[in-house]
């Protein structure tokens, strides 16, 4: 016969533990879960970080465009433009590029980027430069600036001069003016020319918000400021880390790109209300450079620089691939800066000259994105301000 099978002996739970051990494993758990999340929100932070460090604008990608693949200085130039992008808070004007030193990039104690000028003896003529990143010099060494061009170029045709680069990055031409100001208020001598080089930086941000005078990144700026008002009585202070401001940024180009793809029944933005606002905020700006070129005796030339969207260049390769890729993220605007330049300039204005066509008979690859272009795209808009300048100067003006 068969053995009967013998029974499973029943499991016997482990003896429980003692109270304080299992307070310490709980404690344990907990921090290994605390530091875990920690970890999480500080890798986040740096990631996010370095996700807006590359945000709008030129990237050091760039140093693999056509202009810079032959040159030695090119991979370093980019790198310092990286290291020297950082700004700071500036009265009036909101921000100023901080201090650097570099071998091709020099931004001194002022925030005013370094112009080479051959001459700056007490005898020679001044002129002060104002504009956005193309005229501070993106894209450009220290010595290849619009600014650094145009001294050199009126050295050697007219005589001595000084130039004086007051441009930064974003600027609007309401704070040009607004920096006008200020210079002229702390000046030994006032400049004999005042040069405006604007266009695209006061169109983008009324394209942006709908709204005038109102600077670029309004929006961001706006929120850091409010959320330091009421940091002391709510989790306000989150908005400032750049975790939060990158998943805003992802949300608004969510909405863009949701708006851009809608169905075509919801109504377009007026876009020639758009260039009529910016035209007018324009004027009214230069009423106001007019007032102090008469207190101050200077003369002033208000010069609206090439874009890609503008124009009649025939575009590389390159430059059709930036103007499809710009007309995809802003599909609206290629057709605002063409009605606001036609707008501008559909009546004469002494002091006010339309740079948009000196490209239009180049077939070299010049632009960087919409609005900067390289070294060689500098030179060409330099001769072209250096013969307005020519002729002031031979008609005794």
């Amino acid at each position: 016969m068969n053995a009967a099978p013998s029974k499973a002996s029943p499991k016997v739970p482990p003896p429980a533990l003692p109270p304080r051990t299992r307070a310490l494993r709980f404690a344990v758990d907990l921090s290994i879960a605390v530091a875990l999340l920690v970890i999480l929100g500080i890798t986040t932070e740096l990631a996010s970080v370095a996700v807006l460090s590359f945000g709008p604008g030129v990237k050091p990608a760039n140093v693999h465009h056509s202009y810079y693949q032959n040159k030695p200085w090119a991979a370093d130039y980019w790198k310092e433009i990286s290291l020297a992008s950082p700004e700071h808070y500036k009265p009036y004007v909101m921000w100023r590029r901080a201090p650097f030193v570099g071998k091709y990039v020099n931004v001194d104690s002022e925030g005013l980027r370094r112009t080479v000028n051959p001459d700056c003896s007490p005898e020679a003529r001044q002129i002060w430069i104002f504009g956005s990143s193309n005229l501070w010099g993106t894209g450009a060494t220290d010595d290849l600036t619009i600014p650094s061009i145009l001294s050199l170029e009126f050295s050697r045709s007219i005589g001595p001069v000084c130039v004086i680069n007051f441009s930064d990055a974003g600027w609007v031409s309401t704070q040009n003016v607004i920096q006008l100001e200020l210079s002229l208020k702390r000046a030994s001598r006032p400049p004999d020319f005042v040069l405006f080089d604007d266009g695209f930086a006061d169109i983008f941000p009324i394209y942006e918000s709908g709204k005038v005078d109102v600077h670029m990144s309004y929006e961001n700026i706006r929120h850091l400021f409010e959320a330091g008002l009421s940091k002391g009585s709510s989790f306000a202070y989150l908005k400032e880390t750049a975790t939060y401001r990158l998943i805003t940024a992802v949300m608004n180009k969510i909405a863009k790109l949701k708006a851009s793809s809608a169905p075509t029944g919801q109504p377009a933005r007026n876009l020639d209300a758009f260039a009529k606002l910016t035209v007018e905020n324009y004027l009214q700006n230069m009423k106001l450079v007019e007032a102090l070129s008469e207190e101050y005796r200077f003369q002033y030339i208000a010069f609206w620089g090439p874009v890609l969207y503008v124009g009649n260049k025939t575009l590389t390769s390159p430059e059709r691939s930036i103007l499809e890729s710009g007309a995809q993220g802003a599909p609206e605007l290629p057709d605002l800066c063409r009605r606001t330049y036609a707008l501008m300039f559909s009546v004469p204005h002494p002091h006010l000259i339309d740079l948009s066509d000196t490209f239009d008979h180049t077939p070299d690859d010049l632009y960087l994105d919409v609005t900067h272009v390289t070294p060689e795209g500098n030179r060409l808009i330099a001769s072209r301000i250096l013969g307005t300048l020519k002729n002031l100067v031979q008609n005794g003006r």
